[in-house]
């Protein structure tokens, strides 16, 4: 995030933020997901469900959660939020 002489900042990849957000899921994650969907390499909403579902999967099968990231990277396109 920032290389410094005297300061390195590290932080997740905003894919992986974002995957960590879509199991939480809340208010504000949702948000946040909109503006971090500009900043994820995902070719699609699929591709990110994906992604999800590698990451957790212990976490049930929701057959809208593709829809649900459409949405996200629909909001965030449009700039509304």
């Amino acid at each position: 995030l920032l290389d410094h002489p005297r300061l390195l900042v590290l932080g997740a990849p905003f894919d992986q933020v974002f995957v960590m957000k879509l199991y939480r899921v809340s208010a504000q994650d949702y948000e946040d997901m909109v503006l971090l969907w500009p900043h994820c390499t995902f070719a699609s909403p699929a591709q990110a469900a994906a992604r999800f579902y590698e990451a957790y999967p212990h976490a049930p099968e929701d057959p809208g959660l593709v829809h649900l990231i459409a949405d996200i990277a629909r909001i965030s396109a449009s700039g509304a939020l």
